[in-house]
């Protein structure tokens, strides 16, 4: 599952600003573990999310207004 959301705000002919959200979720799974120094074993539940917020400032060089 993936998400994004953005907005971008041109505050004059040449210059803009812009802000992102991304979400990521790369499911869970499950693995076998083995520790061979303590004697542990077992497995291990793993799941993997992982949300980004990215800001902005550009110059547009060759705006055509």
């Amino acid at each position: 599952m993936e998400g994004a959301a953005g907005v971008e705000w041109a505050f004059s002919r040449n210059w803009s600003v812009n802000l992102e959200y991304d979400y990521y979720s790369f499911g869970s799974g499950t693995t076998f573990m083995s520790d061979n120094i303590n004697g542990l074993t077992g497995q291990i539940d793993a799941k993997q999310n992982i949300q980004v917020v990215k800001a902005g400032l550009n110059f547009h060089m060759w705006s055509g207004w």
